[in-house]
């Protein structure tokens, strides 16, 4: 893609559709993109500031070190969302 735009693949949207965490290794606000498309992210289960990193070397070096956080604490992770996920169904009408 070009500077400024972003491309939102069919893998991303699947990982959504099926309510999976991601991490996107792509243009420098892509989470910005799909947030301003209704989509909520997992910001509240891993660290999303290299979103907003512009050079895309540093970028993609913050994308590792987040994956690897996000692995480390997969299961305290899971553990999360499934709390929330209970109170969700548990306040819904």
């Amino acid at each position: 893609t070009f500077p400024g735009n972003t491309f939102i693949t069919e893998k991303t949207y699947r990982a959504i559709y099926n309510n999976h965490p991601f991490i996107m290794a792509g243009n420098v606000n892509a989470l910005d993109t799909l947030r301003n498309k209704g989509f909520r992210t997992f910001d509240n289960y891993m660290d999303v500031k290299y979103d907003k990193i512009p050079d895309v070397h540093n970028r993609m070096n913050a994308v590792v070190h987040c994956t690897s956080c996000f692995l480390k604490n997969k299961k305290d992770i899971a553990e999360s969302r499934t709390e929330s996920e209970r109170k969700q169904k548990t306040c819904r009408f």
